[in-house]
């Protein structure tokens, strides 16, 4: 049984990528203290602690839930910070409409059939048989058979905001299965000009995985709006122990908490 990090790092070294975390000053932890995978994952107990420790649960008082699914994420944010107007935005129908179920005793819940991205339009979904598999993206090359899609609308983050009179967004999640650079794009502005004050993404560690949106890809995007990255929850394996995808949060440099 490996008992020490330097045991553990030298196992590790072979099957998984997770080294260069500590080179961006994410600290080797032992697999008994990891955020565990559940159904509510955006939401463990170690990602609030970070939240809380950063800014007061009455200083969140708006939340887009990019990628809303059937309102996992939105019923925790809910719980947690009853105070916040949290925007759902959800693009397949039958998905929002399960959304829109399963959210409609949550008053401070807003739900949107809507996709966000980094420009205006009409789009493709493709669908999946699992709904927190569908995709702005065409993800179809990696499986046999070509997967249906509906036409949806588009708008971007700031558009959104515009035409909706908000300002700041307190807590910017998306979950979007590997088009989550393109909505973060969409706010540009907002992030440019200190609007955005949490930034809380899937992300993934594998180049070919289209699925996620890369790390690296987004941290570097974030890196040039000002943005300090603070750390991975809820992380999700392969057999062999390589680093799948997890959510990656980021704090605006600019909010003095």
């Amino acid at each position: 049984m490996l008992k020490t990090k330097k045991e553990i790092k030298k196992k590790i070294k072979k099957y998984c990528n997770i080294l260069f975390l500590e080179n961006i000053g994410y600290k080797l932890i032992l697999n008994k203290d990891l955020p565990k995978a559940t159904d509510n994952y955006i939401y463990n107990q170690s990602l609030k602690s970070t939240v809380f420790s950063q800014a007061s649960p009455k200083e969140i008082k708006t939340i887009f839930d990019v990628g809303a699914n059937i309102g996992q994420t939105a019923t925790k944010f809910s719980q947690n910070f009853p105070q916040a107007k949290i925007f759902s935005f959800e693009p397949a129908k039958t998905t929002f409409e399960e959304l829109k179920k399963n959210t409609h005793s949550n008053p401070n819940i807003n739900c949107f059939h809507l996709a966000l991205g980094s420009e205006t339009g009409k789009s493709k979904l493709y669908l999946n048989s699992n709904s927190q598999l569908n995709s702005l993206l065409n993800n179809s090359q990696a499986t046999a058979f070509v997967l249906p899609s509906e036409e949806i609308e588009v708008k971007t983050v700031e558009q959104f905001c515009k035409a909706n009179s908000i300002y700041e967004i307190d807590i910017l999640k998306t979950d979007t299965e590997g088009f989550d650079l393109n909505v973060i794009k969409g706010a540009e502005y907002l992030l440019k000009n200190s609007k955005v004050l949490f930034v809380l993404s899937e992300v993934g560690f594998d180049l070919s995985d289209r699925q996620h949106t890369h790390f690296f890809s987004l941290k570097s995007y974030l890196d040039q709006h000002g943005f300090k990255f603070l750390g991975l929850y809820d992380l999700h394996y392969r057999s062999r122990g390589q680093l799948m995808y997890c959510n990656a949060l980021w704090i605006n440099n600019d909010f003095k908490g």
